[in-house]
């Protein structure tokens, strides 16, 4: 029939939108992972290096920074050097007028507590020095097998999400980096204060998530629905997302849809006016033989 027709091809077409969104969002949340997972070591890299160059000497130490720092100037706030007290004892911008002590702050408290050399990476917070949003990047200073120090690089979360317009995600589509324990890391466009928030209803905080998938549900930071894709960077604890509007993703199908269906009404129409323009004569013919019987 010409509706059942129609139906199946209203169906078919909902279905080839909710794919192409889906597919499309996560071949984006794979982009933003390469993306981010590149940056973030060459960050690991250069907190290393500083990490290896930590010195007595002030001078030698400032140079040494300096070097390192100009390889990755585009991406680091600040670097600075947290001794095993937890006193900040150097910053690339100047040490405050007095003293700060950072012992209790995540970033360093992890790393002077930790039997492991790796890089550890902070939820966002705002620097008690720079007064800014950050994401702190720290490495262990270890000399001797004791932990001396700690390095910090800080981050501005938005270097994360610095291209957001290039990603293609639809005019209300976002991208966002989250850690695996929750918390918004970076998100474009940028909303408010959620940086920082925890975020532990979505799919690929659970036990057993892949490591990219697909969901779709309302955004529990703006409410609007989205079609998400996401990619595990698992090596860094991070989770890149995409999500594409539900309104754009399927703008093109509900113009379809309403095609399908004044197509279907005109044909049912057209339909009906044919069987009515044969069925009239039809009927006169039949009246008459009954007069002349």
């Amino acid at each position: 029939t010409i509706w059942g027709a129609a139906f199946y091809l209203i169906q078919n077409a909902k279905q080839s939108s909710i794919a192409a969104a889906m597919d499309r969002s996560r071949l984006i949340s794979q982009r933003l992972a390469e993306q981010a997972r590149a940056t973030v070591r060459l960050i690991d890299m250069a907190a290393s290096q500083i990490a290896d160059d930590w010195s007595t000497d002030p001078v030698q130490f400032a140079r040494d920074v300096k070097r390192t720092e100009n390889k990755i100037s585009d991406i680091t706030a600040q670097v600075g050097v947290v001794n095993r007290e937890g006193m900040l004892v150097y910053s690339d911008l100047g040490l405050p007028s007095t003293s700060l002590n950072l012992q209790d702050r995540e970033h360093v408290r992890a790393q002077l507590e930790s039997k492991d050399d790796k890089l550890f990476i902070s939820r966002p917070l705002i620097g008690r020095h720079s007064k800014k949003w950050s994401i702190q990047f720290t490495r262990v200073i270890s000399r001797g097998g004791l932990n001396v120090g700690v390095v910090v690089l800080s981050v501005d979360p938005g270097y994360f999400v610095r291209h957001f317009e290039t990603f293609n995600v639809g005019e209300r589509g976002i991208i966002s980096l989250f850690r695996d324990t929750g918390e918004m890391m970076a998100r474009g466009p940028v909303l408010g204060n959620h940086l920082g928030r925890v975020f532990k209803d979505h799919v690929f905080f659970s036990t057993n998530a892949p490591t990219e998938g697909n969901f779709h549900q309302h955004s529990p930071a703006d409410g609007v629905p989205r079609f998400y894709g996401y990619t595990r960077i698992a090596e860094f604890g991070l989770i890149a997302v995409a999500g594409v509007a539900e309104a754009d993703a399927l703008h093109n199908y509900l113009t379809q849809r309403n095609w399908i269906i004044c197509s279907a009404a005109l044909l049912s129409l057209a339909l009906m006016l044919l069987i009515i323009t044969i069925i009239r004569p039809l009927e006169g013919r039949a009246r008459l033989a009954l007069d002349h019987a």
